[in-house]
């Protein structure tokens, strides 16, 4: 099961974003070269600091600030890549002793009657509905839930109606059959399937929005199921 936390102020929010720029600028002096992914990552950081100092009750650090000046630069991972020393002897990590009022936010999702000696039958480009049970800790109204589907390449999202589960924002759950629309023409395979929330403002992410789904960035908030499928001109 994996989480995330809510309630974070936004003094500590600052810091543990901060935490993440040096933690990629790491991940880029190992690599040695320019990384694409790890770029994007600084950059959505970056961008969410500016929103978090925006009003004035808080300022960029040295840190960031010459990070985002690296962006502005016309060779951004040389530019990086080549300063990393520096740019490590300005990170400045606060003490803080206010948390906020911290909450793990997680989810289980469980896929109902199938296992790899149990697959569910399905007709090769027909829908297919899964069964699952999810439950959620913490989740409140305003967070937006996706079911993340996964075939191959091929990625179905399905928007989470927190409306229709059961229970309070600490905990609640439900049953709910979601219909896989496009099924592979095999006499087998596997869906991986997963619980996303999307985290508005450029919040960090280790996924990006997309195919029909997320419009912002995304977290993973539940472990990757697979659920196993046969065609049923395979069990005739």
């Amino acid at each position: 099961m994996d989480c995330c936390y809510a309630g974070l102020n936004r003094e500590l929010e600052v810091q543990v974003l901060e935490l993440t720029l040096l933690a990629n600028l790491l991940r880029l002096s190992k690599i040695g070269i320019t990384s694409n992914l790890v770029l994007g990552k600084l950059l959505v950081v970056i961008n969410r600091l500016e929103g978090l100092c925006a009003d004035g009750s808080c300022e960029l650090s040295d840190f960031s600030r010459e990070i985002k000046k690296a962006f502005h630069a016309n060779s951004i991972g040389d530019t990086l890549t080549s300063n990393i020393p520096t740019l490590l002897e300005l990170f400045r990590l606060k003490p803080t002793t206010d948390f906020g009022m911290l909450k793990a936010i997680s989810a289980v999702l469980q896929v109902c009657d199938n296992d790899s000696e149990n697959p569910l039958l399905y007709v090769c480009g027909l829908p297919v509905g899964v069964s699952f049970k999810i439950s959620l800790m913490n989740i409140s109204s305003h967070h937006r839930l996706w079911l993340r589907m996964i075939v191959g390449e091929s990625i179905q999202h399905t928007f989470v109606d927190l409306s229709c589960f059961g229970g309070n924002e600490e905990a609640k759950s439900r049953s709910m059959v979601v219909p896989l629309y496009a099924t592979p023409m095999v006499c087998s395979f596997v869906l991986r399937v997963c619980l996303v929330m999307e985290c508005p403002d450029g919040g960090i992410s280790t996924h990006q929005g997309g195919h029909g789904g997320p419009s912002d960035c995304v977290v993973q908030l539940s472990d990757e199921l697979d659920v196993y499928f046969v065609s049923s001109g395979e069990r005739l």
